[in-house]
């Protein structure tokens, strides 16, 4: 995330400005980045579930802000960390950043591609023939699942 970071306040001077000039993390509509009073809104909401989960279960944007930052609320950190976090949140697949590949559309039923990750990096075959202007579908799911 540091290096993200650093990235990002490179701007123009980042290797990877137009991928991240794309990045808008900080304004999405993940409920992580919802004020209090907009949760609040949904209280009694079904599903029933859904108040609980709010209240009980620690999210990522919490626990990196207890666990990475010396406890620092999240609202107080600077805007590169914050977009890194979310970023990663979002678009990162796991443990990694896979910049183009995290645009492309997911839908299991149109897969026209396998994807795999190993310790030396990561790969997207096309698993037929793609013409121009045709679009690209992965899976959000591992990326193993085949057409049928």
């Amino acid at each position: 995330l540091r290096s993200y970071a650093k990235e990002v306040v490179a701007g123009k001077d980042s290797f990877w400005y137009p991928y991240l000039s794309m990045d808008n993390s900080l304004t999405t509509r993940i409920p992580l980045m919802w004020h209090k009073s907009a949760l609040n809104e949904l209280q009694g909401l079904p599903p029933s579930s859904f108040d609980d989960a709010i209240k009980q279960q620690p999210n990522l944007k919490d626990w990196f802000c207890q666990n990475c930052v010396g406890g620092k609320p999240f609202d107080t950190l600077d805007k590169p960390t914050q977009q890194s976090l979310i970023s990663a949140i979002t678009r990162a697949a796991g443990m990694r950043f896979m910049p183009i590949f995290d645009l492309l559309n997911h839908h299991n039923g149109l897969l026209n591609t396998i994807s795999s990750a190993t310790v030396d990096g990561n790969s997207l075959t096309t698993t037929k023939d793609i013409a121009a202007g045709e679009e690209i579908f992965n899976s959000y799911r591992g990326g193993r699942e085949t057409s049928s």
